[in-house]
């Protein structure tokens, strides 16, 4: 009889082997279980520091082959973030690197599917934290533009920007019309 061996990839390996929707999925799952294990009072800083976590590894991969980088902006005083625990931050830095093979939009929306699912229930509820899925926004955006919008003159307010779900891909839509 042959005994099979199961080989154990590293973590930080993961975002090299698996499809990003399917790892990212499960990074959710994890990052909820994680929130929910954790102390309802911790939530909010756990939440904050996982997600600049993930927000830091997303950028220095999307970075590192372009040559120097800018730096991120460190979180305001007033938001202080915790230490997290090596495997925590494995995981987030797994999140990040694979939300970085995304198109930007679907990444910043996977990313804050990560973090929202981490926060307390009432205060991502109370601060209207809700973020716009990337084929609703190209659907309206499509739509706008069925509909005449001259993209080379269209002034644009997008009153709930959080993630820039529309302010993005519209800026996109300007930037192609003026061509230059």
């Amino acid at each position: 009889m042959t005994k099979h061996r199961l080989k154990l990839q590293p973590l930080a390996d993961l975002s090299a082997t698996f499809d990003p929707a399917e790892t990212l999925e499960a990074g959710r799952v994890m990052t909820r279980a994680l929130a929910a294990a954790s102390c309802e009072a911790d939530r909010l800083t756990l939440a904050r520091s996982f997600g600049h976590r993930v927000i830091s590894a997303w950028w220095q991969t999307l970075t590192v082959e372009d040559g120097p980088t800018f730096p991120l902006r460190e979180p305001l005083q007033a938001f202080p973030l915790m230490a997290l625990p090596e495997a925590v931050q494995t995981l987030a830095d797994t999140i990040g690197r694979v939300a970085a093979q995304l198109a930007p939009e679907t990444a910043a929306y996977q990313i804050g599917l990560a973090y929202t699912g981490m926060l307390p229930t009432e205060f991502r509820g109370a601060q209207g934290i809700y973020y716009t899925p990337p084929a609703l926004t190209a659907r309206l955006i499509e739509q706008a533009t069925e509909a005449g919008t001259d993209w080379a003159t269209a002034r644009v307010l997008d009153p709930a920007c959080g993630g820039g779900a529309f302010l993005a891909p519209v800026a996109e839509r300007i930037m192609e019309a003026l061509h230059d």
